[in-house]
């Protein structure tokens, strides 16, 4: 006899022995009819969708959304400070974002624009992660649409930050967006 255990995130288990009933503990609550075969149904259908992976993945790409934000505000921070000490600039002379902009060049000030930008829309990337932890929906196709939208997002920056080619940055914004916006809509497509 093989016996298989799946954990699911409301600590409740579902045994099954091959040539054995179904066994479950505290898998009735989640079942709307509440009866042992048909809680077992409900978690198998659950397993089938893809629901039974591991919910914490989505925080892998929502780390690396950390560590780019992280980075691109290093990286402002190294250039703004060169250039203001490389140019004797006095540092009370571009104490407001205004005085900031007439004293730096754009090429200098663009990994601020787009530290700017990596609190806009990321910001609803980061809630819909959260929210897929939290309904129990995480599955292959958000992983890999979340490692699609950081990818383009870490190009999106890399482009921003150094060469600065508006068409280019644009279509890998636009793209980064449509992914973003798939996953919302997938989302509100289950919940209904």
């Amino acid at each position: 006899m093989v016996a298989v255990s799946l954990r699911w995130a409301d600590a409740s288990v579902l045994s099954v022995a091959s040539a054995c009933p179904i066994v479950l503990n505290g898998c009735r609550s989640a079942c709307p009819t509440g009866k042992p075969r048909e809680a077992a149904l409900y978690h198998f259908s659950k397993i089938r969708r893809g629901l039974a992976m591991n919910q914490q993945l989505i925080l892998h790409p929502v780390i690396v959304m950390f560590i780019l934000t992280g980075t691109v505000w290093l990286f402002m921070y190294i250039r703004r400070l060169v250039y203001i000490l490389g140019n004797k600039i006095d540092a009370q002379s571009v104490a407001t974002p205004e005085l900031l902009n007439s004293v730096i060049p754009a090429n200098i000030n663009s990994p601020s624009n787009n530290l700017k930008n990596l609190f806009e829309v990321p910001v609803l990337f980061y809630a819909l992660c959260l929210i897929l932890i939290l309904t129990q929906r995480v599955d292959e196709a958000y992983l890999y649409a979340a490692w699609t939208y950081v990818g383009l997002r870490i190009a999106h920056s890399a482009i921003h930050c150094t060469i600065n080619i508006v068409m280019w940055r644009f279509i890998v914004y636009a793209l980064s967006c449509l992914v973003l916006w798939l996953m919302v809509i997938r989302l509100a497509l289950q919940m209904r």
